[in-house]
């Protein structure tokens, strides 16, 4: 019963770890490569920076650009909505 339960662990941890490698990467893939504030090319100005605004993952060519969404965040996140 032991190795029964072993090679059932096995299968189930490399079906899990294939679907989180491969398959939710692809059902939560960014939509966009360009910055919601200034549109340049995201990885232009080095690592993209990331911020979750209420459940929804943005980024930004760079931090300071986060202080310009907050002023209007409605207007960028349309941009993710189309």
């Amino acid at each position: 019963m032991r190795k029964k339960f072993s090679t059932t662990s096995y299968v189930l941890f490399i079906c899990l770890a294939f679907v989180l490698s491969s398959g939710l990467q692809g059902c939560s893939q960014y939509p966009l490569d360009t910055c919601l504030v200034t549109g340049k090319k995201l990885g232009t100005m080095g690592e993209p920076y990331v911020h979750d605004h209420n459940g929804t993952t943005v980024k930004f060519c760079c931090e300071p650009c986060l202080d310009k969404f907050n002023e209007e965040p409605d207007k960028y996140l349309a941009k993710l909505r189309k």
